[in-house]
C-alpha cells in the first residue's frame, strides 16, 4: 500500500507538524530573508525529552555556515551528557525506548534537517532511527547517536547562511536564512508498506509491532525534482503473552 504525505500541516497520530515552506523575501537580492524552515511539535513529549530538545536547540540558534562550510550536529552540540547539562528522558534505542541522557535531541537534528532540505542545503551525512518517531512525516527523520551516527550539511551557496532554533508555542522551529532571492521548495513523501510484523510469543511481555515500509522523498524546486532519500524501515516484531 502506497500513501503520499504532502508538506504543509502534517497530521502524524494525536501531533500536529508545522512545515513551512522555502521561500524567497520580497527585499530583493542581497538582503537576508528564510530560506527554509520548519517546525515540529513539542506536544506529548516528557519535561525532560522537551527540556534536552531545547538545549540542543540553544547550541545550534546563531550559526552562521560560510560558502562551502560543512555543520556536524555531533560536533556542534555533542555531548549530550549530564556534565553538559542534559537530562535523563527516554530515547529509541534498538527500536525501545530506554531512559538516557539527551533523550529528545533527535527531534532537534530531525527539525534541523527537514528545515536543511527546505532551504535546499546540501545534506553531507543523515541516518534514520530503527522506529520512526512521531513527531515527523514516515521518512523524514534524522537520527543522531555520539560519536558516530551524525548529521551533517553543508552549505552550497556563495554566501553565508544563518541558523535559528528555538521554541515557538509548542513547537521547536528551526529556520534557515540567507540572500535571496530564490525558488520555493516543496518536499513530497511517498511511504509504501513492504511487510507486516510478526507476533511472538513471550510470557508476561507484551509490545506493539509495527509494519516495515519504505519512504522515498523528493524535494522539488521549480521545475527541478531530486530524490532527497530513500529509506527502508524494517518490520518491528510485537510480543504477546
Amino acid at each position: 500500500m502506497r500513501r503520499r504525505v504532502a508538506l504543509g500541516f502534517l497530521s502524524v497520530g494525536c501531533l500536529v507538524l508545522v512545515a513551512a515552506l522555502g521561500w524567497a523575501g520580497a527585499r530583493g537580492a542581497g538582503t537576508e530573508c528564510v530560506l527554509g524552515s520548519y517546525g515540529t511539535s513539542l506536544r506529548g513529549r516528557t519535561r525532560a525529552q522537551v527540556f534536552n530538545a531545547l538545549r540542543a536547540a540553544q547550541s545550534l540558534d546563531g550559526v552562521l555556515l560560510q560558502p562551502g562550510e560543512t555543520l556536524s550536529f555531533n560536533q556542534r552540540v555533542g555531548p549530550w551528557n549530564a556534565a553538559a547539562g542534559y537530562r535523563k528522558a527516554p530515547v529509541s534505542f534498538d527500536g525501545e525506548m530506554v531512559p538516557s541522557y539527551g533523550g529528545g535531541v533527535c527531534q532537534t537534528s530531525t527539525t534541523l534537517y527537514n528545515a536543511a532540505l527546505l532551504a535546499g542545503l546540501e545534506i553531507v551525512e543523515r541516518h534514520r532511527h530503527i522506529r520512526p518517531p512521531a513527531y515527523v512525516a514516515p521518512g523524514r527523520d534524522a537520527a543522531v547517536a555520539m560519536p558516530r551516527i551524525d548529521l551533517r550539511l553543508r552549505n552550497p551557496y556563495p554566501h553565508p547562511v544563518r541558523i535559528e532554533a528555538r521554541s515557538i508555542g509548542e513547537s521547536l522551529v528551526v529556520t534557515v536564512r540567507g540572500r535571496g532571492p530564490r525558488r520555493p521548495v516543496v518536499l513530497r513523501t511517498e511511504v509504501e508498506t513492504v511487510a507486516q510484523p510478526l507476533r511472538v510469543r513471550d510470557a508476561g511481555r507484551w509490545k506493539r509491532g509495527a509494519p516495515g515500509f519504505t519512504a522515498l522523498t523528493y524535494r522539488q524546486a521549480g521545475a527541478r525534482a531530486e530524490v532527497s532519500s530513500h529509506l527502508s524501515y524494517p518490520p518491528v516484531n510485537g510480543l504477546e503473552p
